[in-house]
């Protein structure tokens, strides 16, 4: 997976796995979000992909990984460095901003988690842009 900056637009191309056992249940939104040095999340940028459809890998498949390629470019409309990410919160407005709902993925060497002071997103982080 990768996201850089290019004329001020941020560009990603991201491959998920669904390495777990379950496809999503709830409906969730995916978000690419922003984070700022100090900690808060500047933008938001909605992707129109559905979890739902991320089937899991088998044990009896295991070449057969169910990878799902999310490619795109955004205007960023910010300048500075930032740390980018991944936000699935719920899709219901009542829980949406509370990170508890939202989907954390395994950490691994390149995706760790973040939440915020006031526990509205928990983001899992894998890279950094500067604009």
């Amino acid at each position: 997976s990768k996201v850089e900056a290019k004329g001020g637009n941020l560009e990603y191309d991201l491959t998920i796995t669904n390495t777990g056992f379950a496809t999503v249940i709830n409906p969730k939104e995916v978000y690419l979000v922003l984070v700022s040095e100090s900690g808060q999340v500047v933008k938001e940028f909605k992707l129109d992909v559905d979890p739902k459809t991320w089937i899991p890998s088998t044990d009896q498949e295991p070449n057969q990984a169910a990878k799902y390629t999310i490619k795109g470019s955004v205007g960023a409309g910010v300048s500075g460095t930032y740390k980018v990410g991944i936000w699935m919160p719920e899709k219901v407005a009542d829980w949406k901003y509370n990170s508890v709902y939202a989907i954390k993925f395994a950490q691994t060497e390149n995706v760790t988690h973040w939440y915020d002071d006031a526990k509205k997103y928990a983001v899992n982080l894998f890279g950094t842009v500067t604009f």
